[in-house]
């Protein structure tokens, strides 16, 4: 192989590492707000629980996944 075509092909595998880094970067921050959402729907549930307020009228929903919501 000649130069022009290493250094194509280095260029080529550098552009597919940053397009990799920045949908990585994209699905972390999807998630993160997925976690956020959810968290604020049990909170939702569990503070009208805490009023007493029956399971078929509560807003929100309860924390079905058993995740640590603060």
């Amino acid at each position: 192989m000649d130069n022009k075509t290493v250094f194509s092909m280095i260029g080529l595998c550098c552009t597919i590492i940053i397009f990799m880094g920045v949908a990585l970067g994209d699905d972390q921050k999807e998630q993160a707000a997925e976690r956020k959402s959810y968290c604020e729907l049990v909170s939702m549930w569990e503070q009208d629980a805490e009023q007493g307020i029956e399971s078929a009228k509560r807003d929100g929903m309860p924390n079905y996944k058993g995740l640590e919501c603060e």
